[in-house]
């Protein structure tokens, strides 16, 4: 991926670090868009289980501290992850929008929070919180060898 990699005629990466890069979108949706991507391939968020909970959850931190960096307001933000098919990168990326109020109609739609096509981080999380297995059922063995804890179930 150029973008991520800095090789981009328009990229700019506000926060590199071991385990995520964060760039300006090609195609910001508001004055503040910027992606939160893990170094980690991971390929969408269906692919994302109750492993990944703390990843989301750092992903979310670091799209904050960027957003805040460079003037914008998390209570004004939107936040997510396009859901497939409705995919243009096959590699994780967290959307950070902000102010929702200057989204054209256009990306309201592209953007629109827990859609078919756009899931919010809040619902993620929720939703992985929901798959990770209580203390019990680690202790009961399960007849399922299959992936419960995808988050394919929310398709």
């Amino acid at each position: 991926m150029l973008l991520a990699a800095g090789d981009g005629p328009t990229s700019k990466i506000h926060h590199h670090d071991s385990q995520f890069v964060v760039i300006s979108d090609i195609a910001p949706a508001a004055n503040h868009h910027y992606l939160v991507i893990p170094k980690e391939h991971i390929r969408d968020a269906r692919c994302l289980d109750d492993r990944h909970i703390d990843l989301v959850r750092q992903m979310a931190e670091i799209g904050k501290k960027v957003l805040e960096s460079r003037g914008g307001k998390w209570s004004e933000c939107r936040r997510g992850f396009h859901w497939p098919p409705f995919i243009s990168v096959s590699h994780l990326h967290m959307h950070i929008i902000a102010p929702e109020s200057a989204m054209s109609t256009r990306y309201d739609m592209t953007f629109r929070t827990d859609s078919y096509w756009f899931r919010s981080v809040d619902v993620i999380l929720e939703t992985l919180s929901k798959l990770r297995p209580t203390s019990s059922q680690l202790q009961t063995p399960s007849s399922d060898k299959g992936s419960t804890t995808m988050l394919a179930k929310l398709s």
